[in-house]
């Protein structure tokens, strides 16, 4: 996966602070993520488009976020303070898509995984009952899913 722009490299510390803040025990492939990137934009050459196969749609990633308090957009306490009592329990929103939803990244035994969070109900098939698609097992599988 190619970023366009990354928000620098979090610390073993920084994270800490980030999962002690958001109550949250993130899994270490994507703490990698956040050590090496901090998150970052995706290059707008590169599609990362991501296939919800429950639904037969998908969606472009645009960006992931990061531990950046100065700027809302790309911020991951940002996001996750304003969505969180909407979401399911042990779960972090870690990006979003140029069609207005979410991923999401669960981190309980039971459901762990990556998913795409519509929402906005962008897609005819989603309601308030369900607009929350599986998408894969891990962080690292997601990722391999970018060309």
């Amino acid at each position: 996966m190619k970023l366009e722009k990354t928000f620098g490299k979090l610390s073993s510390a920084q994270i800490s602070e980030l999962e002690n803040q958001l109550n949250i025990s993130l899994p270490d492939d994507y703490k990698s993520f956040l050590a090496e990137t901090n998150g970052g934009g995706i290059d707008l050459d590169t599609d990362f488009l991501i296939h919800i196969d429950d639904i037969n749609e998908s969606a472009s990633v645009d960006v992931f976020f990061g531990f950046t308090p100065q700027t809302d957009y790309t911020d991951l306490l940002y996001w996750n303070k304003t969505y969180g009592g909407d979401m399911v329990e042990d779960s972090i929103i870690i990006g979003s898509s140029l069609e207005s939803g979410f991923i999401v990244l669960i981190c309980n035994e039971e459901d762990a995984g990556v998913y795409y969070w519509d929402h906005t109900y962008h897609f005819k098939q989603s309601d308030d009952e369900y607009n929350t698609y599986f998408i894969a097992d891990t962080f690292t599988d997601f990722v391999k899913q970018c060309p």
